[in-house]
Order: structure tokens, then C-alpha cells, then sequence
């Protein structure tokens, strides 16, 4: 790490994971294009926004690494902790944002805890660690082979129950790719994130050593885009979101509010360049939209309401004295020796 460089402008690989998917899955590209339009609000959705309600998503941690103890625990858990501050809109830099914006800081009210179970129901800590040859993953297809145990990666852990994270060094200074929903398999759906810019301790690049590229990619798992769109130039549709200034291209590194120079708004107050899918550094993201909090939410009790009832947030409850028999492996079916040898598998 003592050579470890300074990535010049933060870089996401979801445009190009959107891309490729267009070409790789037509019918999955298909049921994106209809996901971007999610909405009116459903009665359920609307029900959750006039609540209280706080929706806690299970997460597993999958580091993927030559050494995989290069990212320590505390380091998993201070990222989480930065996640369930975005999220919550208490994170305390929102006290930076503009005047003219503040009535527009938005509550995801969505809380994320590491799993406290695997799939199968035995105690977890919410971290996988996965030994790998592969010295970087390209960030083709959202980074597939980081996700596949034949090409090196991890697998994922049932994306119905759980949001699947991999950490791990992408090629390329690509910071991070989030799958939009519906657009790539159930098993290849989740975050990829850069190990050195996970989390607010460790080694970490200077400008992206906040946690906020998971709060980025986490945007786009919930259905958001960058604020520019596709990129095209033009100042529409956007992010089809109507409370997010138009813009035509992405604002790099901290500049000084009020931004002019974006074409698509160059009145003040300027383009929102602090807003969490923009592509500002760390230091310089802090909020979330109610535009955004809607089309987030409507994603999550869309797409992904079936992490709402999963149970691997729940701690496995472990009798002290207690055992069960799992399998038989032998003998297989009816006998009729004199002698028999089993082999079973206790747990």
C-alpha cells in the first residue's frame, strides 16, 4: 500500500453494466426500461411514506481478495455505519447543504444490518472471505466474474433474502458498479465496490475514504441514476426525477457552490453536484432528494420487497447442549448384512 496513487475523478461502471446488459439480456433490459418508470406510487408505498416505518436489509460482505484480511472487520462495520446514516438522512455534513435545497433533504428511512445468519440458518457475521489468484476484476457485465467461484469470485447468497456486496480490486480505477433492478441475474445482483475506497478506516484513497462510493452504488441497486442520465448531453429526461436540477454532464472533485458551468442549469442555484449519485468526492455528497427517497422506495417494495421479510438480520438462537442429524451418507437405503459401518453427518 506505501505505493497506493490518487485516483484523479471518481469513476462508476453501472452506465456500462447498463450497456452491456442491453446487448447480453434484452428481455432483462427490458424489464429495467420498465422499472425506470415505477410508479404512481402503489397503496403499499404510499402506506410506507406516510408511516414510520423503517425497513432493515440484511447484507453479506464478500471480500474478494489475494488477501482478504487486508479488509478488517472494523473496517466492514464502518462502512455499514456510514450506509445507515445516509440512509436514515443523519448524516451529520447535511448541515452543508445550500439553503435553497434543504426543504428538498430526503429520508430513505431504509437501515442495513450484516447478516446474522448464512442462507442454510447457521450463525453468520455478515463477512465472506474469499481467497483469490485473480489480481483485479474488469468491470465487464458489473464485474461478473467477481461473482463466479470458477472465475476466482465469491457467490452470491440468495438475493431474495440478502443484498450481496463484493469488495474487491475492479480494474481500470473503477470505483464501484451497483445493478439496477431486474437487469442482471438473481445471482449476479448487488454491489461491487474497490476495496481501497469501502469504509472510513484502513488504507483508502484520499478523496473516496468516506464510505459514500457503497451509498453511490446502493443508490443505483434502488432504482436511482446519475443525475445527467445517460450521458448524452442533453438536459432530458435525466435522472427522471423532477427535484434534481437538470444536468448534462457529471461535476468531478469539491467545487464551490453555486456550480454554473452545466449548461443544462446555469442560473443559480446551479446543479445539485453534492447529491449522493453525483460524482463529487466524498467529502462533498450529502444528501438524498424526496424525489429520489420515492423512486428508491418505490423500488424497494417493487423489486426488492422481498428483503423486507427475510429473516438474516434474526441471530441464530443456539441451545448449549443440542445436535441434530443432518444427512446420511451411508448406507444408502435398505440392507441386509450382518455388519453396518454408517457414516452420518452431525450438527
Amino acid at each position: 500500500f506505501s505505493g497506493l496513487p490518487a485516483l484523479a475523478q471518481r469513476t462508476c461502471g453501472t452506465p456500462l453494466a447498463i450497456t452491456q446488459a442491453q446487448k447480453a439480456y434484452p428481455k432483462r433490459f427490458a424489464i429495467y426500461r420498465r422499472n425506470l418508470r415505477l410508479g404512481p406510487p402503489s397503496e403499499a408505498l404510499k402506506k410506507y411514506q406516510r408511516g414510520t416505518a423503517i425497513a432493515v436489509i440484511p447484507v453479506v460482505v464478500h471480500i474478494v481478495l489475494k488477501d482478504p484480511t487486508v479488509v478488517t472487520d472494523a473496517q466492514v462495520q464502518s462502512q455499514i455505519a456510514v450506509l445507515n446514516t445516509d440512509y436514515s438522512a443523519d448524516n451529520a455534513d447535511s448541515v452543508k447543504i445550500p439553503q435553497v435545497w434543504k426543504s428538498l433533504f430526503g429520508d430513505m428511512r431504509i437501515q442495513f444490518c450484516l447478516a446474522e445468519r448464512t442462507p442454510d440458518g447457521n450463525p453468520s457475521d455478515g463477512i465472506d472471505r474469499v481467497t483469490t489468484a485473480v489480481s483485479s476484476f474488469s468491470e465487464d457485465n458489473a464485474a461478473v466474474l467477481g461473482k463466479l467461484a470458477a472465475s476466482g469470485g465469491a457467490v452470491a447468497w440468495d438475493p431474495t433474502r440478502y443484498m450481496n456486496i463484493w469488495v474487491c480490486n475492479i480494474a481500470d480505477n473503477v470505483l464501484g458498479i451497483g445493478t439496477p433492478p431486474g437487469l442482471y441475474p438473481a445471482d449476479e445482483d448487488g454491489v461491487v465496490v474497490l476495496y481501497t475506497a469501502f469504509g472510513t478506516v484502513g488504507t483508502l484513497l484520499p478523496d473516496y475514504n468516506l464510505g459514500r462510493t457503497l451509498t453511490h452504488e446502493t443508490g443505483h441497486y434502488f432504482n436511482l441514476l446519475h443525475p445527467w442520465g445517460d450521458g448524452d448531453g442533453t438536459c432530458s429526461p435525466g435522472d427522471d426525477v423532477d427535484d434534481t436540477p437538470p444536468e448534462s454532464a457529471p461535476v468531478y472533485d469539491c467545487p464551490s457552490f453555486p456550480y454554473l458551468k452545466d449548461p443544462c442549469s446555469p442560473a443559480s442555484p446551479g446543479v445539485m453536484f453534492m447529491n449522493f449519485m453525483g460524482y463529487a468526492n466524498d467529502d462533498c455528497m450529502d444528501l438524498f432528494t424526496v424525489g429520489q427517497v420515492a423512486r428508491a422506495q418505490a423500488a424497494l417494495l417493487g423489486p426488492h420487497a422481498s428483503l423486507l421479510t427475510s429473516d438474516g438480520c434474526q441471530p441464530v438462537i443456539l441451545a448449549n447442549l443440542d445436535a441434530a442429524l443432518g444427512s446420511i451418507s451411508s448406507p444408502a437405503g435398505k440392507i441386509c448384512t450382518g455388519g453396518v459401518s454408517p457414516v452420518v453427518t452431525l450438527r
